[in-house]
């Protein structure tokens, strides 16, 4: 028993019971007659390093400690060190739940000084798929309990452009993806889709990041927002980004000819597979057709077509009219002397 010197004071040592939460305790002490002395002790948790800090769903974790328990006699390691051993109080936790086979493989050994290196790949369920902050905790056969925790991405994608015409190349980059194990590259693929259409399929690189382009569809609406999912197969894993086919337009170049002069119209958007006419004039007064055959659109509503300026257009502003059965659009050119 401890005893007071000849001043009243004490001073003795005691091992913090393997049984102790931790976080703030009370160290209690009571004289006789009933008086209480207490003071207060914090039961440290040991640190666990996360490298990387934020993650994907499948990537591969190392998880590091400098001060879980050290080696000790009756310790249940080979070399009397501590270990994990995967039953009871002493298992590895992600997220509340017991990391097991294939993740962890047990008994996990520290060092002799209570070192903990351990790498494991992070589990495609539920849990981990909702991304967030996710929080793992360790705890040895000496009673200790190390804690630490990291960032689980969300998917996420970008098309560019977001704003294309039929038959245009469109890049679709994403983040955030689940990754298969370095054992098997091919386990995710991922499907890209335009408008409930699949148009491409790739994979997440190590890092859960991919790379595709796709052709925008020949029969997309014009002018109204179309969605492009990124979805994992098999998995509850998406994400969406939205891509606009613009409305039907004709361009028109140089935009200003003398009389006499070739232009050429380009046309995108139009219904496909139509004979194209085209019409140069004013509202009132001078009009002309100056293309009524020979030219139609393609697969993707588009058309080039070069005509020639006719030598009686009223000099000025002038509208070009391209039409199609169904759909007409126009723009204007400044027609000059030579």
């Amino acid at each position: 028993r401890p005893k007071t010197d000849q001043g009243g004071r004490v001073t003795f040592s005691s091992t913090v019971p393997k049984n102790i939460p931790t976080g703030l305790q009370y160290l209690d002490h009571r004289l006789s007659g009933g008086r209480l002395l207490r003071s207060n002790i914090v039961v440290l948790t040991a640190d666990l390093k996360m490298t990387p800090e934020t993650a994907v769903p499948g990537q591969l974790v190392v998880v590091s400690s400098l001060n879980l328990s050290p080696a000790d006699e009756g310790a249940p390691g080979p070399f009397g060190n501590h270990q994990i051993v995967g039953n009871g109080a002493s298992k590895i936790t992600l997220g509340g739940k017991k990391l097991g086979r294939p993740q962890v493989v047990y008994p996990v050994d520290l060092d002799p000084k209570g070192r903990l290196f351990l790498s494991f790949e992070v589990p495609v369920n539920d849990v981990t798929l909702a991304g967030g902050r996710l929080e793992m905790r360790v705890t040895d056969t000496g009673g200790r309990t190390g804690i630490g925790a990291f960032n689980l991405k969300t998917p996420v994608m970008t098309v560019s452009p977001v704003t294309s015409i039929r038959g245009s190349l469109v890049k679709v980059t994403g983040d955030g993806f689940v990754v298969a194990s370095l054992n098997d590259t091919s386990r995710y693929q991922i499907d890209i889709e335009y408008d409930r259409r699949r148009v491409a399929t790739t994979y997440a690189d190590p890092h859960g990041a991919f790379e595709v382009s796709f052709r925008v569809p020949s029969d997309t609406r014009t002018k109204s927002p179309n969605v492009v999912t990124a979805k994992v197969r098999q998995l509850s894993s998406e994400t969406d980004a939205v891509h606009t086919v613009p409305d039907a337009y004709i361009a028109i170049e140089p935009p200003s000819a003398p009389r006499g002069g070739k232009v050429t119209i380009t046309g995108t958007g139009f219904p496909v597979f139509q004979k194209v006419w085209i019409r140069l004039g004013t509202v009132y007064g001078f009009n002309k057709w100056v293309l009524l055959s020979g030219v139609n659109t393609d697969v993707n509503g588009a058309f080039t077509a070069v005509i020639s300026i006719p030598q009686e257009t009223p000099l000025g502003e002038q509208r070009v009219l391209a039409r199609t059965p169904g759909l007409s659009q126009s723009n204007t050119i400044d027609v000059t002397r030579r």
